[in-house]
């Protein structure tokens, strides 16, 4: 790595620079990244001896919103669910997964991780363990509930099942 020495950036310098580039509408979430790559720089400048002050020390990110993830409307649920062949012999599979899947509000570990157990059809909510091995209790709607018996009763039997995951949905 070859730095000329004589070519020094000030914490103003640096301010400057942010500031150009939010004039050029550069969003928040990029300005943030281009932040995090400049202190990660000086930092690796002052880890090598390259210089003893770290400019980018006090330059701040802009704040930055969570965003919220998409959603599917209710007729987009419905179009993918209907677009199932349940002549497949894994149709009644997949629906069922969507079905549980939308009803309960499940992330997709937490689905492939259900095991038959934890379902409490006659309740209708189902056992859940989620991020950070946290557990809950999910209620499930009518039709999700309605899918889980028709699999269960008619389809999971006739499906050749791995040893050790007789319990996993």
């Amino acid at each position: 790595l070859s730095i000329k020495k004589n070519i020094h950036l000030t914490s103003d310098d640096l301010r400057n620079f942010i500031k150009e580039i939010n004039k050029e509408g550069i969003s928040a979430r990029s300005q943030s990244r281009i932040i995090s790559g400049i202190k990660s720089f000086y930092n690796y400048l002052i880890l090598e001896n390259y210089i003893e002050v770290n400019p980018a020390t006090k330059l701040e990110s802009p704040k930055i919103g969570i965003k919220l993830p998409d959603t599917l409307s209710v007729d987009e649920i419905d179009k993918i669910i209907s677009a199932i062949d349940l002549t497949h012999p894994q149709g009644q599979r997949n629906k069922t997964i969507l079905e549980v899947l939308y009803s309960c509000g499940l992330r997709v570990t937490e689905l492939i991780n259900i095991k038959i157990s934890n379902l409490k059809i006659n309740e209708e909510y189902i056992r859940i363990i989620g991020k950070g091995n946290k557990e809950r209790l999910t209620p499930v709607g009518k039709k999700a509930i309605n899918e889980l018996k028709l699999y269960l009763s008619k389809f999971r039997s006739k499906q050749k099942i791995k040893k050790g995951y007789e319990d996993y949905l």
